[in-house]
């Protein structure tokens, strides 16, 4: 009796191992295949890139397949911006790098204590509630706009 309860509970366990080990086999070869069966667009623009990094590698990480017009046009470009904002000695192609620190905090501390806080908290609901109840009852807030005016 007690073999089969553990027999049977080592067979479930058992059933679920080969079941995730199963799904996770199928999920990864789904991906494999479709690495391997690429769309032909899809190859062609794959290939492109990879022909451009290599074209980039040999340039020296420059841009690739530049005329000589294009570069004065860039380099009169960068003067110009240059002069424009001031930059003078800055790298104007680099993207800029950002710090950011978070500004530091004052601690507001009234000089009391948790329960001297409490009680005067207290004391305004209650000179609040005593006001109320002296005017007859009816607090200003409550009146709709179009009663009061």
């Amino acid at each position: 009796m007690l073999t089969q309860v553990v027999v049977g509970s080592l067979r479930s366990a058992a059933r679920r191992c080969v079941a995730t080990t199963l799904r996770r086999n199928i999920g990864m070869s789904a991906v494999v295949y479709q690495k391997v069966n690429m769309d032909p667009i899809q190859k062609a623009f794959v290939d492109k890139i990879h022909a451009y990094a290599t074209k980039s590698k040999a340039a020296g990480g420059k841009l690739v397949e530049v005329t000589p017009e294009f570069e004065q046009q860039m380099k009169s470009d960068l003067l110009k911006i240059e002069k424009q904002y001031g930059a003078t000695g800055k790298d104007m192609t680099k993207f800029p790098e950002f710090t950011f620190t978070d500004p530091e905090l004052e601690k507001v501390d009234l000089g009391l204590t948790q329960e001297e806080i409490q009680a005067q908290m207290e004391a305004k609901t209650k000179t609040k509630l005593t006001e109320d109840v002296e005017e007859g009852g009816q607090d200003e807030e409550n009146i709709p706009y179009f009663d009061k005016y």
